[in-house]
């Protein structure tokens, strides 16, 4: 079986087999660059059409903010 036959949330299913709850979501991962220190890791994307269409929302709230 190879990753992209389990798609994002059977991928995620299996992680949190092995994870606390806390630390496994869909946009963000939790890291330890060094002993004692965690970093949470995150990264998402906007695309037109999909989330939102430029005929109806006016380019400063493509960011997310108000």
């Amino acid at each position: 079986m190879e990753i992209r036959d389990l798609g994002e949330q059977g991928l995620l299913a299996m992680v949190k087999r092995f994870c606390p709850l806390e630390v496994v979501g869909d946009d963000g991962a939790v890291v330890t660059p060094v002993a004692d220190q965690s970093v949470v890791v995150t990264t998402d994307m906007l695309v037109e059409g999909c989330h939102f269409s430029d005929r109806t929302t006016p380019p400063p709230q493509w960011d997310g903010d108000p």
